[in-house]
């Protein structure tokens, strides 16, 4: 059989980033809470939003409740195009769903959906952020942004004290003229978050995020608004806590203009997923140099932009492209990673139609239960070896043990890696393979996954291996890992080296 084999390399022997114990996010769409264009049947575009109008999700739903507090997700996002287009309506006489009587291109949020959003974030154990409305509607003829509505849901959502929330202003605000055929101008946008942080300090307390810029593979930012954004923000001594961005590496058949169109096997290239990276640096040097304090969170990312690209993005092989976004993004500085969608679209990790989970659910679960907080920088030498894309983190729960997770882009050949003599031969591993790449069923160490009739996990530990020995007793022997063509694999391992704070 042929192979790519691969010589690992870990250049420092310290960690050199830290995330959080919960690194990964999700959205519900703000068109799928309040019944607005969405995906699911459309087969077109109008203003980045689907064609077809759906009943909202029911965040009542049990076993949508039970899957998504399997996931242990940090924040629960409601934003999306329609974020823009949304009037908060939080006074006691506006009661029941209201979005079916709303105009077209118009949605309406009231009590009772917002106390539904917020019991949906408490029941599964994750925390709020909520994009607030800066469209062209809640601004003045100087685009100077109107907050009187959205200080309503503020001061409402505060008084509760029911839930943590934290507030972006806007969605995607640099291309609104393709959304809203109107544009806000990076400095106007800046008032507008100086503004909003006035009403938080006024309010009681919270965090404030944007901008959500959309950065488009290969040409990056269409119309450009960051630089200037950001220095607006630090001459004019505004404060902002979150940095956010979008990228999605691929445009969908669904969207009427492609950077990047996708393919089956665009994201197996591995260029194409290094433009995450690049894009990546890019923001957080601009932000270290601006704004040093903020966090930056990737606030949006899916497998193909526009609702995802049937039979591609819902199957197998977009989990190696989610892994490597999780792993870039855990190397490039970001605190949050937030997955477009929990559920809807062809790029869910749920299906909306039959509730089932989709590949990259499972991905998210095993990336959770064995990737830490300690980042390791890891290169791999070899010929071919670029299509071997490999991460090194510590393991969540064994002090003295590494993850090393593995991506094998290459579609027939398996992956050989040799392990440093710092490293042990593997304890445990946990490979994922599928018997396509456009497969649906995901099978564990050859374990097909699916929930039982009462939506609890299947046994997701991994097989325990003979160790070839421990790290100091490596020295001169060939420690081999593993990975199948197009699958990916956990290998914990356990190091000499202890473990720091970067």
């Amino acid at each position: 059989m042929q192979s790519i084999k691969a010589t690992i390399i870990i250049p420092e022997s310290q960690p050199v980033e830290k995330i959080p114990s919960r690194f990964i996010s999700a959205s519900i769409d703000t068109s799928l809470l309040v019944g607005g264009l969405w995906w699911e049947g459309s087969t077109g575009t109008r203003r980045g939003l689907g064609t077809e109008r759906v009943e909202p999700v029911d965040l009542q739903d049990v076993k949508l409740r039970k899957m998504a507090s399997h996931l242990q997700l940090a924040y629960v996002r409601i934003g999306g195009t329609e974020a823009d287009q949304l009037t908060y309506r939080m006074k006691k006489k506006h009661v029941g769903r209201s979005s079916e009587e709303s105009p077209e291109g118009s949605y309406y949020l009231d009590r009772e959906s917002w106390k539904g959003v917020e019991q949906f974030c408490q029941d599964i154990g994750a925390e709020l952020f909520m994009t607030l409305n800066a469209g062209p509607e809640r601004r003045k003829e100087d685009d100077t942004w109107r907050g009187k509505n959205a200080r309503s849901l503020i001061r409402y959502s505060i008084k509760r004290g029911k839930c943590r929330t934290i507030w972006e202003l806007g969605n995607e605000v640099n291309a609104y003229p393709f959304f809203h055929g109107s544009g806000i101008s990076p400095l106007r946008y800046a008032d507008a978050i100086g503004k909003l942080g006035m009403i938080m300090e006024k309010e009681g307390g919270g965090l404030v995020a944007g901008p959500a810029l959309v950065v488009w593979p290969i040409v990056g930012e269409v119309l450009p608004f960051l630089r200037r954004f950001l220095k607006g923000m630090s001459s004019r001594g505004y404060n902002l806590d979150i940095l956010t961005w979008h990228f999605y590496p691929q445009q969908s058949f669904r969207c009427p203009i492609a950077t990047r169109r996708a393919r089956p096997y665009t994201l197996l290239n591995p260029r194409n997923l290094d433009g995450l990276g690049r894009n990546a640096r890019r923001v957080r040097r601009l932000c270290r140099r601006y704004l040093p304090a903020a966090e930056l969170w990737l606030g949006e990312t899916g497998h193909a932009q526009c609702g995802g690209e049937p039979g591609i993005s819902d199957r197998f092989i977009s989990s190696l492209w989610w892994l490597d976004t999780l792993g870039q993004m855990a190397l490039s500085g970001h605190s949050q990673v937030v997955r477009q969608a929990l559920i809807g679209g062809d790029y869910g990790l749920i299906n909306f139609r039959t509730g089932e989970p989709n590949p990259d659910y499972w991905a998210t679960l095993l990336w959770n239960s064995l990737m830490g907080e300690m980042v390791y920088r890891v290169k791999q030498r070899g010929r071919g070896s670029q299509r071997l894309r490999v991460y090194l983190h510590s393991h969540p729960l064994r002090p003295k043990a590494l993850t090393l997770l593995v991506i094998n882009l290459d579609r027939k050949r398996e992956g050989v890696l040799q392990l440093p003599s710092t490293l042990s031969g593997p304890e445990e591993q946990f490979t994922v393979t599928a018997e396509s790449l456009f497969g649906s069923e995901v099978y564990l160490n050859g374990r097909a996954l699916a929930l039982d009739h009462k939506f609890r996990l299947p046994d997701l530990s991994g097989l325990i291996v003979r160790s070839v020995g421990q790290p100091e007793e490596n020295e001169g022997r060939q420690v081999v890992v593993r990975i199948a063509s197009g699958s990916y694999g956990f290998f914990v391992v356990s190091t000499t080296v202890p473990s720091r704070t970067p």
